[in-house]
């Protein structure tokens, strides 16, 4: 487990999202958070590294649920539920408390624990064997799972200045951040086919590791090939990006120089991501001990794209605008 954490790079991907990387608490606590993101993803997905516990739905419950108890009362007995994940959560929940009681950190509270109802829902899911049926489902899908909110609302404190509440949570801000998390989903999900390909190969707990894949139920619900599949979920984050580029721009000729400062983080949040899925070994070496064992090539074009409106009609909010 402690290797294959280690292969996540959480701290490069911390680095790459944040345009300051000196170091202080709000950015720590951020990477801390990051790393504990992948520990819980790890333990839905059934990974070699945590022996399928996320299968039990029961469990994976009763673990979120303390989690979420531990954040609120760092001295909470709900500790007894997470085993060994069970310091480095109470850890976090007292160093976010010492931080006071800032409206930054309810909305911190609050994200994570919609974050934690969407895992349920996931987990659920695959304990019975549900597939997303189509891109629409699969965008909506994305939106919920990415686990932005985990990370997201520590970058008011790595501003120069305060962000006010009123635009953190305006309807263009939750736009803009929810295509920024909804393309570092479908990003990680076409990554990741080829991680759950291979474990698909070399392990039985990973016999039905694709029905995790965007991409791959995409292939199987139309019938089509894998590369064809990629491509649409391609063509889907094209359609995004520019939709997302459109909305920054105007929101950021409006903005004050704080504001401007945030808009600037959320948008490096998508280039640092997609730059960091393509250099972790937690994607091409998927168990650990296989270095280079899947290989990951990527483009990237200068201009956005023309736009053609909503891409799907989940998307259809974020043409509101």
């Amino acid at each position: 487990m402690r290797k294959h954490a280690a292969d996540a790079c959480v701290g490069d991907f911390a680095s790459r999202v944040c345009l300051e990387t000196s170091w202080s608490e709000p950015f720590q606590l951020m990477v801390d958070m990051v790393h504990l993101m992948f520990l819980v993803d790890d333990f839905i997905d059934g990974s070699v590294t945590v022996e399928g516990s996320g299968r039990d739905l029961g469990t994976f419950v009763r673990v979120g649920h303390a989690f979420l108890h531990i954040l609120k009362d760092p001295d909470s007995r709900a500790i007894r539920e997470l085993g060994i994940f069970g310091p480095a959560v109470r850890d976090i929940a007292r160093r976010v408390h010492e931080l006071g009681n800032h409206p930054y950190l309810l909305r911190f509270t609050r994200d994570v624990r919609e974050w934690f109802t969407s895992c349920f829902w996931q987990s659920a899911d695959l304990a019975d064997g549900r597939r997303l049926g189509d891109l629409n489902s699969i965008t909506e899908r994305a939106t919920d799972i990415a686990g932005h909110g985990v990370f997201t609302p520590f970058f008011p404190f790595l501003t120069p200045g305060p962000v006010s509440l009123e635009v953190l949570d305006s309807r263009d801000m939750r736009d803009l951040v929810e295509l920024m998390a909804t393309l570092c989903e479908v990003y990680n999900h076409m990554v990741s086919l080829g991680k759950d390909l291979w474990l698909s190969e070399q392990y039985p707990l990973h016999a039905d590791a694709t029905s995790l894949s965007t991409v791959a139920q995409l292939a199987q619900t139309d019938g089509i090939p894998l590369d064809e599949a990629l491509r649409r979920a391609a063509d889907l984050t094209s359609a995004l990006t520019g939709q997302f580029h459109r909305l920054y721009t105007q929101m950021n000729d409006a903005a004050d120089p704080a504001t401007a400062y945030y808009l600037r983080t959320v948008a490096q949040t998508i280039r640092g991501s997609f730059d960091w899925h393509l250099t972790t070994p937690r994607y091409t070496n998927p168990d650990g001990k296989h270095p280079g064992a899947v290989t990951i090539t990527a483009t990237t074009q200068d201009t956005p794209p023309a736009d053609q409106g909503p891409p799907v009609p989940a998307a259809a909010r974020w043409w509101r605008t």
